[in-house]
């Protein structure tokens, strides 16, 4: 799948650029001398995109953000200008290095004559590469260990086209660990759990998700359901910033959830309530910490996005694999 603005009318570039990349981002003109060539491939719950471009934005904001994507963009900027901003102003993505965006965030990039590999990886593939998520978005790798994944990437793009669709499987399994190098590990070596622990993990994430509506859910309760002790507990969570944390987050997603459907119109008191929230006031504090927008402005967007056709098919059952 390619797209190149050279081919088009300069008035009607801009506009075939977005509809051709789709949902995931707002597009916006940056300069006088816009222009973008991009290639992509499918790979296995990966995409994998190579984008030449100057003076273009993408952008998501409230709306886009509604659109209720969750997968996460790793970018490498190859050469040129590439600046982020997620919230707190433009910042300068030094070549070589590897940017990482979620895209239930806001953010906004700039690019100025930059080659960038980009691969949008499925949440659950993240998480294995990297442990928890909730704090990489906006975050800059730079050094030694982005080197194999930028080596790689770039070698997948330069023989991608001689590539059979049957490697697509055992090509993605070698991006996670390189993604794991390039961040760094889930947890310390002193820190892994073995096989015991793991099934204590998933019990316990299986009952905190059934318990997510207990305001009172928190370490001391969880020790006495699961028979665990709370320093357990706090170690076992660790890799996923720690156990309220986690808490909090699966609270978010289950209301952010909820607010994706249209059809689910309950007052904003009784979704916060039923997640287990006591006060609407703090729930919509830490909604709009996670995701740059208040509850009930996130749920407009939404409504105003169910109106808006799909622009590029082909691009949106790619996409849908990685959700």
């Amino acid at each position: 799948m390619r797209f190149d603005s050279a081919e088009h009318d300069p008035l009607d570039r801009v506009d075939l650029y977005a509809r051709f990349n789709g949902p995931p981002s707002r597009i916006e003109e940056a300069g006088p001398a816009f222009a973008m060539r991009v290639t992509r491939w499918r790979l296995d719950r990966i995409v994998l995109h190579e984008r030449r471009a100057h003076d273009i934005v993408h952008a998501r904001g409230e709306a886009e953000i509604a659109d209720g994507l969750d997968h996460l963009m790793l970018h490498l900027l190859v050469s040129g200008i590439y600046r982020i901003d997620t919230g707190d102003g433009f910042r300068d993505v030094p070549e070589g290095a590897l940017l990482l965006l979620d895209l239930q965030r806001p953010m906004r990039t700039r690019a100025e004559d930059a080659h960038v590999i980009t691969i949008s990886l499925a949440r659950d593939l993240a998480i294995a590469a990297a442990g928890a998520v909730g704090n990489l978005h906006g975050r800059i790798v730079d050094g030694g260990s982005v080197l194999p994944l930028s080596h790689y990437l770039q070698a997948l793009c330069r023989h991608a086209p001689l590539i059979p669709e049957t490697a697509a499987n055992a090509l993605a399994q070698a991006i996670v660990p390189l993604v794991t190098v390039a961040v760094g590990p889930p947890a310390r070596p002193d820190e892994a759990i073995g096989y015991r622990d793991a099934g204590a993990l998933d019990r316990t994430k299986r009952l905190i998700d059934a318990g997510l509506g207990n305001a009172r859910l928190d370490a001391t309760l969880l020790a006495e359901q699961t028979g665990l002790s709370r320093a357990t507990l706090y170690r076992l969570f660790q890799a996923s910033g720690g156990l309220m944390a986690y808490i909090r987050n699966r609270r978010l997603e289950r209301i952010r959830n909820a607010l994706s459907n249209p059809e689910d119109d309950r007052p904003l008191g009784t979704i916060a309530a039923e997640a287990g929230y006591a006060s609407e006031r703090q729930f919509a504090r830490q909604f709009e910490q996670a995701y740059g927008t208040r509850p009930a402005a996130f749920r407009r967007a939404v409504v105003a996005h169910q109106g808006e056709g799909r622009s590029n098919p082909r691009l949106d059952l790619w996409i849908s694999e990685l959700e």
